[in-house]
């Protein structure tokens, strides 16, 4: 006679089993939690807290000066990408946020009820082309001033940078899914890796240029005012009663701050991100092991401090209006005639 069919019941310690397909491709490489112990769960509990709360701030800091931008900065120079500039940081800072207290690296679920997978991912990678994006923002504000066209039309026209910011979502918005739903494309998590770290030298070469540019029109500037003092040709109604150069000064020295800011954070994570390429490289040739989690743990943490970083100098970048007086313009506009006429 033959035995009845055995009925399985599903486990109460393990819950009802997955229905959800998902793809074994992650964008951060994971840990094995069985060998963490009680201190790095406390560690990296403060990690995440501490973080959320930092970009929380940025996120009230940055709505507070969009609302000054737009209500209280009518006659600001660049006022459309100012905007622009801190509604990506708002974004930039809300969805890491989100991302960091909903499911911090997927390690953890924070909320009572379980969120689709695929919502945390897209949290926390949605912060990286607003990041990229920002500064391509801030470049063009850089450029603006310093009146720097490459070619006979600016490269980076309002169309163009729209175009930027556009691409910047598109890519990361389809890996993600790709990534998530079909197996096999997981070379895709390469091509991520690969964006975010030319994405942060990017930053640190395109801001030293344009700021370089800044500082170099700031510099003939300041030699106008310092040749019509010497000479007496209308000082006094050129160079006023010295505001001028203050104020080209202390626009020069906020140029040099934002410009060296940005390099170093950017290089700085461009560096500290080749550990997290090193694995996704092993991840893709087929490599199962886990990264140690005490250096994973302190290689996301410099890397969440210095996108924070960065996030804070898109931020100062943009927190004035970059004008410039009337007495300037005539200025630059007396040395640029000067440099362009033959001896």
């Amino acid at each position: 006679m033959a035995e009845p069919e055995p009925r399985y019941e599903p486990s109460q310690k393990l819950g009802a089993p997955e229905t959800e397909p998902e793809s074994e491709g992650l964008a951060e490489p994971q840990i094995d939690l069985s060998s963490v112990n009680k201190a790095w769960w406390i560690a990296f509990k403060f990690h995440w807290i501490f973080f959320a709360i930092c970009f929380a701030l940025l996120v009230l800091y940055n709505g507070y000066q969009l609302y000054k931008t737009a209500f209280r900065c009518g006659k600001m120079a660049n006022r459309s990408y100012v905007s622009i500039v801190q509604t990506l940081v708002i974004v930039f800072g809300f969805t890491r946020t989100l991302a960091l207290c909903i499911s911090p690296y997927e390690l953890t679920s924070n909320t009572p009820k379980r969120v689709p997978f695929l919502i945390p991912r897209l949290l926390f990678g949605f912060g990286f082309p607003c990041l990229f994006s920002g500064f391509t923002f801030v470049h063009k504000i850089f450029l603006d001033v310093s009146k720097v066209q490459v070619i006979s039309r600016n490269a980076l026209g309002n169309r163009l940078v729209a175009v930027v910011l556009v691409i910047h979502f598109i890519i990361f918005v389809s890996s993600e899914i790709i990534t998530s739903y079909v197996k096999g494309a997981e070379f895709l998590l390469l091509l991520c890796g690969l964006y975010y770290f030319f994405g942060c030298l990017s930053i640190a070469l395109s801001l030293l240029f344009s700021g370089g540019r800044v500082l170099q029109k700031t510099r003939r500037i300041q030699a106008c005012l310092t040749e019509y003092k010497q000479t007496g040709k209308k000082s006094g109604e050129l160079c006023g009663t010295g505001k001028t150069k203050d104020r080209t000064g202390e626009a020069s020295s906020k140029v040099m701050r934002i410009t060296a800011f940005a390099a170093i954070f950017g290089v700085l994570c461009a560096l500290f991100y080749i550990y997290t390429l090193v694995w996704i490289i092993r991840g893709t040739m087929g490599d199962k092991s886990s990264p140690a989690p005490w250096t994973w743990l302190i290689v996301n943490t410099f890397l969440r401090l210095f996108e924070l970083f960065l996030a804070s100098t898109m931020s100062y970048a943009v927190g004035c209006s970059y004008q410039r007086s009337t007495h300037t313009r005539i200025l630059v506009s007396r040395c640029d005639d000067t440099v362009n006429t033959p001896p």
